[in-house]
Formats: C-alpha cells, sequence, structure tokens
C-alpha cells in the first residue's frame, strides 16, 4: 500500500492554526508544518527568517529541496518511506481517509492538485500582468497538491521564481521540468459551504481550503469521523 505524509505551510503568526490541525486531522496521518520557526513538540521545521505573506515561496521551495535530505528517527529518508507528499496550507481541511485511497492509482510522473490554467483562469493576474506565460499551470496551494517522491527525485533544484504565489513558484519548477499537473475535482479551494456541499458530498471530497477555525476543522472532523470510523 502506498503511503502519503502531508506537509503544512505555515507562519509562526498563526500558531493558532497549527494546533487546530494537531487537534484534528493530523492526529490520523503523518504531518509536518514547515514555517519561519522550529518547534519540534510540534513537528513545526523552520524553512525561511521571514514571517509575511510573501515569503510563501520561498518556504515552498525551501521545503521540496530540504525534503531530499529529511529523515524519520530511524534515519530513514523520507523519499524513502513515502510515496506521495500532499501539500497544504495551514487553514486546509484534508480528510486522511479519501487522500490514502486515492494516492494508490495515481502515476508518479505527474502532480495533482486543483490545477489553474490561464483558459479556467483567465482574469487572474499572474496570466493577466504576464507574470507567467499562459501556458504554464499551477495547482491552487489551499486545495493541495500531490507530489511523488519520483518527481521530487527527478527534478534536481527546485529553484526560485521571483513570484509572490508558493502556489505559483511550485508550478514554475514543474513546468520548466515538464511534469505534466492533473485536475482532481476532489481538491477544493473554498468552503463545504462555498459550493453548497451536503454531509454526504463532503465525505466524498480529498479538502477544503478557509477552513480557519478551530470549530470549523472540528465540525469537518467530526462529519469524517461520523463516516469513516
Amino acid at each position: 500500500m502506498k503511503k502519503v505524509i502531508c506537509f503544512v505551510l505555515s507562519t509562526k503568526n498563526y500558531s493558532d492554526r497549527i494546533k487546530n490541525i494537531r487537534r484534528t486531522w493530523a492526529k490520523d496521518i503523518d504531518t509536518v508544518f514547515y514555517s519561519d520557526h522550529d518547534d519540534p513538540i510540534n513537528n513545526v521545521i523552520k524553512v525561511s527568517n521571514k514571517s509575511d505573506y510573501y515569503s510563501a515561496p520561498i518556504k515552498q521551495v525551501n521545503i521540496l529541496n530540504y525534503i531530499k535530505e529529511l529523515s524519520d528517527g530511524d534515519d530513514n529518508l523520507l523519499l524513502d518511506e513515502y510515496d506521495w507528499f500532499f501539500f497544504v496550507d495551514d487553514d486546509t481541511f484534508v480528510n486522511k481517509k479519501k487522500l490514502e485511497e486515492y494516492i494508490q492509482k495515481l502515476d508518479v510522473n505527474k502532480v495533482y492538485g486543483s490545477i489553474i490554467t490561464s483558459e479556467n483562469d483567465s482574469i487572474n493576474p499572474v496570466y493577466v500582468n504576464k507574470v507567467i506565460d499562459l501556458d504554464v499551470q499551477y495547482p491552487q496551494g489551499g486545495a493541495g497538491f500531490l507530489v511523488s517522491s519520483n518527481v521530487i527525485r527527478k527534478i534536481d533544484k527546485f529553484k526560485e521564481y521571483k513570484v509572490y504565489h508558493s502556489d505559483v513558484a511550485a508550478g514554475m519548477n514543474f513546468h520548466h521540468n515538464k511534469v505534466e499537473c492533473v485536475d482532481v475535482p476532489i481538491l477544493n479551494r473554498e468552503t463545504p459551504e462555498t459550493y453548497g456541499h451536503t454531509e454526504e458530498e463532503i465525505v466524498g471530497m480529498i479538502s477544503y481550503h478557509n477552513i480557519k477555525t478551530f470549530d470549523q476543522m472540528k465540525t469537518l472532523y467530526e462529519v469524517y469521523n461520523e463516516v469513516w470510523l
């Protein structure tokens, strides 16, 4: 059975979000936070000295490179221990059961996420302002994106492309290394309420974004637990 680990982009400014995740879905799946501070007790790794919004791209690039050297408590490389790495924001809820089911059928040479393109998001400033070329696609970070250990190994060094968003930085690296991005409809960029999802629909999803409070996290966690546990 293929294994997955979650990596959560965060900052010391939102330490409450780390607690929200650790008290809910992170109890059920291996999870590491990458941030601008170290906190070994809560599995937080420092990958940047800056805590503002614009530090997110370098955090994303640094963690993708850092993973190549990371090991578990028994000195086994994470790239050998896990088949897939799921990158999410600190206001993302993850359905562990659905995530583990989904990765079993994926192509290890591709990246999976809620894919943004110049065609499905033509008013996106990164395209309008020509920050990136129109043929560049990238996975929306809040919904989460899956990168295999194979792809991380394949890319010799992830680069910073001087963009303002972590997901765009990741997408630029995939694009320039000719890694195909595949759209996954069950990764959601917004809350269940945004889409009018029922509880039955919610349990069929892998993720929801903009889940900012503990009560929101707890509610979703309880919905999933009623079905899966």
